[in-house]
């Protein structure tokens, strides 16, 4: 086999394994870029359903009954406070100086015990009205916050998404360096081979510019963009 013709060989089997390894690299690379979008649409998924699932257990019946007794207890002390202060007031400004009779004396004690536990009674009404109230009022303003967040990490994820696709189709791009490398050798390979066919029939030398690739070995590399290139190694 003339030295023309193993140029050719050479040439075409390396542009070949090239194109193999430059096509594989792109995909190993959009795999991971995919892989990392995924994760990256996992994590926001999971941020979600965490923000939905602590709002849904704002509205397990324990909890909700649990918080509207500690609201009723603090509002039916700020409702009884005033009223038990204006009794007393009103206890110390009706005393009576001098002997009373006990009769009068156990009317009064009466009066003033029915007095106070009438205020307690409303007391605790109002509470238990108002406490069921600002129950309401705070699970509406949770839902509203809870789904506030959802939204955002919606457009979030479907910003990520654009940015994930992007990256992908970047990285799914085969090296346009070493991609015009290995159409040149692929070009230099068939037209070596033009040439040594040309050599055959008319049993002449014809001088190709690509000649000079026989006197290379098999596993020398060459430089590409300051990297070395074997073309043989297709990894």
């Amino acid at each position: 086999m003339d030295p023309l013709t193993i140029a050719a060989l050479i040439a075409m089997i390396a542009s070949a394994g090239m194109q193999y390894s430059n096509q594989r690299s792109a995909s190993k690379r959009a795999n991971e870029e995919t892989m990392r979008a995924l994760e990256n649409q996992r994590q926001l998924q999971m941020q979600a359903e965490k923000t939905a699932l602590d709002n849904a257990d704002n509205f397990n019946e324990e909890a909700r009954q649990d918080r509207m007794e500690n609201t009723q207890q603090v509002l039916e002390q700020e409702f009884s406070r005033p009223a038990i202060s204006a009794q007393q007031i009103n206890q110390r400004a009706a005393t009576t100086r001098g002997n009373v009779s006990d009769d009068y004396a156990q009317t009064k004690a009466s009066t003033d015990a029915n007095t106070m536990r009438l205020a307690q009674d409303y007391a605790r009404l109002f509470s238990t009205i108002r406490s069921g109230q600002n129950l309401r009022r705070d699970e509406g303003f949770g839902m509203a916050d809870a789904a506030s967040n959802i939204g955002r990490l919606q457009s979030f994820s479907r910003g990520q998404q654009q940015v994930d696709d992007l990256k992908i189709r970047n990285a799914a791009q085969p090296n346009a360096a070493v991609g015009l490398v290995s159409n040149i050798l692929g070009a230099a390979g068939s037209a070596g081979m033009m040439y040594a066919g040309a050599n055959a029939a008319n049993g002449a030398v014809v001088n190709h510019p690509f000649a000079s690739l026989a006197d290379k070995p098999l596993n020398q590399s060459w430089t590409l963009s300051g990297t070395p290139v074997n073309p043989l190694n297709f990894g």
